[in-house]
């Protein structure tokens, strides 16, 4: 199983070099290369490909661009490819807007906001 990745070019970059993403013709890149010339639909039409490939068990993904397709994230709804977001080097990460921890909180209600700030003591 593979990870893909939608990401700025530092991003991609970084998980190329530690062995995530490939290219082979005729399968399909596991990664697109995002920048402020980048359309919405390109993002949302590479997602889509790459949620529906059966060889991609998670989706890379930083905050920026998950945000450039927040409808599609919402209604997606399946466990594999998981969608994870990561926070870029220039922008931090907004746990208001991460769909996994949005999920959590429908089951844990308020104390996922509690682990995220510190306030909650560790169980020992």
């Amino acid at each position: 199983m593979k990870i893909a990745l939608l990401a700025d070019e530092d991003t991609i970059s970084g998980f190329l070099l530690a062995g995530a993403g490939e290219s082979k013709p005729g399968v399909g890149d596991t990664f697109l290369v995002v920048n402020n010339s980048t359309k919405t639909h390109t993002v949302e039409d590479q997602f889509n490909k790459m949620t529906n490939r059966n060889d991609i068990a998670m989706i890379v993904m930083t905050q920026t661009v998950a945000n450039m397709i927040r409808p599609a994230l919402n209604v997606y709804d399946r466990i594999i490819p998981t969608v994870v977001e990561i926070p870029t080097k220039t922008e931090p990460w907004d746990p208001n807007t991460d769909a996994i921890i949005n999920r959590v909180r429908v089951f844990l209600g308020a104390g996922v906001d509690k682990i995220l700030s510190g306030e909650m003591e560790e169980v020992a």
